[in-house]
């Protein structure tokens, strides 16, 4: 998860910064002590956690959320305890962390971070998948539906790809770069630089490549890894 701080202490945010450490997903894209520049960065970039202190000269902690389009998941960091009934009417704001921040209190703040992000992502997918569970492609100016149940793997050819599917193989005039795009993410996977493959498909793994509907497709080495957490291995 990327996560901003913003903190007019240099003491807490330092702190908040460490106890980040432990935590791998964890990826830090900016820290703040001037909420305005925070509210800028945040117009032009999106995150998916902030660590909001309440207090701040001029512009409390509540004002940046209030000023904030898109609102990510908040954990507020205070040193006073009594507004604690007043974030309760922010959607966006998950957690209530008080100074010192105790470190088992800070960890149980990211698992429900985590927990809320990982839904999320995973709901979003889901509905994406049932929105588009099929695309078009353009053989001789006819349009042919390719369900994604049936597709197998894409393989970039230059300037076209091969798509095969269970039925039938179309080479078409378009990148590996945009049908991944179109493809539901839990699905698909790009296992070589050249190859598109889908997860459900796979019959056999060896070494270096994987076996789909009798054709072995290579496997790049940093890919490797990725895929084997992604399959179901017992």
């Amino acid at each position: 998860m990327d996560y901003i701080i913003i903190d007019d202490e240099a003491a807490a945010r330092a702190i908040i910064q460490e106890l980040c450490t432990s935590h791998d997903d964890l990826n830090q894209v900016g820290v703040f002590s001037n909420p305005i520049e925070a509210i800028k960065f945040l117009n032009d970039q999106s995150v998916d956690l902030i660590f909001l202190d309440i207090h701040m000269p001029n512009f409390s902690g509540f004002d940046v959320i209030k000023t904030l389009k898109i609102q990510p998941q908040i954990i507020l960091t205070t040193s006073d305890p009594e507004f604690a009934f007043e974030a309760f009417d922010y959607k966006s704001i998950i957690d209530y962390l008080v100074k010192p921040i105790a470190v088992n209190r800070f960890d149980r703040a990211i698992k429900k971070a985590r927990i809320i992000f990982k839904n999320k992502k995973y709901n979003s997918n889901n509905e994406s998948a049932k929105l588009n569970d099929y695309f078009y492609i353009n053989i001789n100016k006819k349009l042919i539906k390719i369900d994604f149940k049936d597709l197998c793997f894409i393989e970039a050819k230059g300037d076209y790809v091969h798509v095969k599917t269970d039925h039938a193989n179309y080479i078409v005039h378009n990148t590996l770069k945009s049908l991944l795009a179109k493809l539901p993410q839990d699905n698909f996977f790009k296992v070589h630089r050249s190859y598109v493959v889908n997860l459900k498909k796979i019959e056999q793994i060896e070494e270096s490549s994987v076996l789909i509907n009798n054709f072995f497709i290579p496997i790049g080495k940093i890919k490797k890894k990725e895929l084997f957490n992604r399959l179901n291995l017992l």
